[in-house]
Order: C-alpha cells, then sequence, then structure tokens
C-alpha cells in the first residue's frame, strides 16, 4: 500500500483527495494536515510514502518547509498539488526537492498515477 500524507489547507480539498485515495486499492490516506506547520514532525511519525503538498496555505512557507524535508528527510517523496500550475511554480518546487508536481484541476487519474509514479521514485510528469 502507498501511505500519502495529505498537506492541504483546504479540508474541502483534502476531503476530496483522501476520498479518491479511498477507492484505490493500492493507495491510502496516512493522515491529512492543514498547514505545512510541524510538517517534518508529521512526517517522521506518520512515515508516508508520498507527501501530497498545496503550495498556498497560512501558516510556514510549504517551499521553505519542502526545503526542509529534502535537507533533512531525502527519501521523503514529495508530489505538489497546487490550484497554479505554471512553468515557474513547478520549477521552484523541483528545486525546492518535490519530485512531482500535479495540477489540482487535473482530471483524478493524473493525480493517482502521479501518487503511483512518486512513490516508485520517479518524477512527475517525467
Amino acid at each position: 500500500m502507498i501511505r500519502v500524507l495529505i498537506v492541504d489547507d483546504s479540508p474541502d480539498v483534502a476531503e476530496s483527495i483522501s476520498g479518491l485515495l479511498a477507492l484505490q486499492g493500492d493507495i491510502v490516506t496516512a493522515g491529512v494536515l492543514h498547514r505545512a506547520d510541524g510538517l517534518l514532525e508529521h512526517a517522521a511519525s506518520l512515515d508516508p510514502d508520498v507527501i501530497l503538498l498545496d503550495l498556498s496555505m497560512p501558516g510556514a512557507d510549504p517551499l521553505v518547509t519542502l526545503r526542509e524535508l529534502s535537507a533533512k528527510r531525502p527519501s521523503s517523496r514529495v508530489l505538489v498539488c497546487s490550484a497554479y500550475d505554471d512553468d515557474s511554480r513547478r520549477d521552484m518546487a523541483r528545486e525546492a526537492g518535490a519530485l512531482g508536481y500535479v495540477s489540482k484541476l487535473d482530471d483524478v487519474q493524473a493525480i493517482v498515477q502521479a501518487i503511483r509514479t512518486v512513490a516508485r521514485g520517479q518524477a512527475y510528469p517525467d
């Protein structure tokens, strides 16, 4: 099973993604956070295979947190899931350590495929 930690400030979005994952036979939600605050500690305790991270949230800057994750938990596989889908944000996320980037506007199968790809340690999109 692929364990996913969802980090999104919108409870509705997090619930929708968690519901989508529950329909998959090989993916489960390991936890849900609505802020990037404390993400390092939660990642250490929950040990998810993939961290699905929104880039626009109150509290700790998700990009700074992503850089910290990359430095302190290099085994963490982060997939950014954002409503903003432009090359500059994709580049910033990759430079900060994300293995993949998917738009919240993509169809649900693209998000599921991105999770599976990143869980295998492969970049998405390649």
